[in-house]
């Protein structure tokens, strides 16, 4: 991934928060969705992850009102928690190359959701 992408997501979500220990930045934002993703993943279809589906879908939507980048958003956050996840099993085997390798595309997904948000092109 370009460093202009991953500096413009962070410059850009740095000039949005007023106070720098205000934890109600996107990226604060985004990592609670991406907990809210690991939690509907499991139970997609119980009564807990519609609960939680609804809930995530009410905070994704104070940061886009677009349904496109909504949905693609979603599958971009499920795609690093899950990848994420991966990447804890090989570190928890002892693979660390694997592992990092994991954790950076875990990252990779998280940026491009933010820069889906933000509207920002490579």
């Amino acid at each position: 991934m370009k460093k202009n992408l991953k500096h413009m997501v962070e410059y850009t979500d740095a000039s949005k928060k007023v106070n720098p220990l205000d934890l109600s930045s996107d990226q604060d934002l985004t990592i609670a969705l991406m907990n809210l993703v690991a939690i509907e993943e499991i139970a997609p279809n119980g009564q807990i992850g519609r609960m939680v589906g609804e809930m995530r879908e009410r905070l994704m939507a104070r940061m886009t009102q677009d349904a496109e980048i909504m949905v693609r958003g979603y599958e971009l956050l499920a795609q690093a928690v899950r990848t994420m996840d991966d990447a804890a099993r090989a570190q928890q085997d002892g693979d660390n190359v694997t592992a990092y390798k994991l954790y950076d595309a875990s990252y990779e997904a998280y940026v491009l959701y933010l820069a889906s948000v933000y509207e920002i092109s490579a």
